[in-house]
């Protein structure tokens, strides 16, 4: 079973928490693996403002900025495009690459679609939580509503990137027939690049894992965080499963892992 926890920043460390109770109920069989929101920073847009809409916030440390043209704040800390005109731009600028992007929208009609991802399509979609429905479809790179009103909505999710900027064109069919509302955009996450991942592989041994195309980082740990004495972790990376990966004995007590740019 695997986790992928990533639970505070710290000095542009990515920290993952291991202990004894997480392994002891890993033994148990109880389902550790979080949702795609777990670890994962996620804000609304109560920090930008304005038509066009943007602005600049900081998140964990990072350094987020939106820009746009053919918008226009909507409700509930969101924005939209403009009903029946001109195809909307969106672009965020990270200060750091990031490893996975998510983007709640709604207000999705059929007629209405998301494309052009600097980022690729999609990895998959999803629900924002366990009391909504996804509607949303892929339709030849197209993200639109699978329904027939203009109640879609959905969360799009993209995993195993590596960059600091993410753009796409908010659109509608030609000459829509009633004409197309404007889907509001509602909420974004993103986790920094690179990920580590933490798998029980025995009863007293963990793989820890991280994107093999971040050779130029270390693995380092810590017994506490205060105050915090990094040390580099000896073993030798290999590849596993096409990452990079280091296998350790279980600790029996709490101990921190991170990943530094050497």
């Amino acid at each position: 079973m695997k986790t992928r926890e990533t639970f505070f920043r710290l000095t542009g460390c990515r920290i993952l928490v291991l202990s004894a109770s997480v392994l002891a109920l890993i033994c148990l069989g109880m389902k550790l693996e979080p949702n795609a929101a777990a670890g994962t920073l996620f804000s609304d847009f109560s920090f930008a403002s304005g038509s066009p809409f943007g602005g600049t916030t900081g998140i964990g440390g990072v350094t987020i900025t939106l820009v746009t043209d053919n918008t226009e704040p909507a409700a509930q800390n969101s924005f939209r495009d403009f009903v029946n005109e001109s195809p909307a731009q969106v672009t965020f600028t990270f200060g750091v690459p990031i490893s996975r992007f998510y983007l709640d929208v709604s207000r999705v009609s059929p007629s209405e679609l998301l494309t052009g991802f600097n980022i690729g399509n999609p990895t998959f979609f999803s629900a924002w939580n366990d009391t909504d429905t996804n509607t949303l479809v892929n339709q030849s790179g197209n993200v639109t509503s699978g329904g027939t009103n203009d109640f879609g909505l959905g969360r799009l999710n993209w995993t195993g990137i590596n960059t600091t900027v993410v753009s796409f064109t908010i659109g509608n069919l030609p000459n829509p027939e009633p004409p197309s509302p404007a889907l509001n955009v509602n909420r974004f996450g993103f986790r920094v690049f690179p990920d580590l991942e933490i798998t029980l592989i025995a009863p007293e041994r963990v793989r820890i894992s991280w994107a093999a195309d971040a050779p130029d980082y270390n693995l380092l740990s810590a017994e506490t965080m205060s105050p915090v004495a990094w040390n580099v972790v000896t073993n030798k990376p290999f590849i596993f499963d096409g990452q990079l990966a280091v296998e350790l004995d279980a600790p029996h007590t709490q101990q921190f892992f991170c990943l530094r740019k050497q």
